[in-house]
């Protein structure tokens, strides 16, 4: 694979598939890529630039990290209307989380 198509397969420029070589995420093979060290890469979670802490909406699973309660505890609460999830995006209000978890 080469650098133009590993960047179109990740959405990204060619600059950032040199910085992926850099950071060693990529190993160029031949002149190329391997297809597999493509894919994985892409499959790979990204990580967020905002730390969990400083979020003011959470994931269901930032949620059960931030306030240590497992996340079928988190669904049992918004299924009884003890915790709300934002519509738009599914997330909970780190405000909403910490009222939840203070009626514990």
């Amino acid at each position: 694979m080469t650098k133009k198509e590993a960047a179109e397969y990740l959405g990204v420029s060619e600059r950032t598939i040199e910085r992926y070589v850099s950071a060693g995420k990529l190993t160029p093979e031949d002149g190329g890529f391997d297809p597999v060290q493509v894919r994985a890469l892409k499959s790979t979670p990204k990580r967020s630039r905002v730390p969990v802490e400083s979020k003011l909406t959470l994931s269901l699973e930032e949620a059960s990290e931030v306030s240590g309660l497992p996340v079928f505890v988190l669904e049992r609460a918004i299924r009884e209307g003890k915790l709300k999830r934002l519509k738009e995006t599914g997330g909970i209000k780190r405000s909403d989380l910490d009222k939840y978890v203070k009626t514990l």
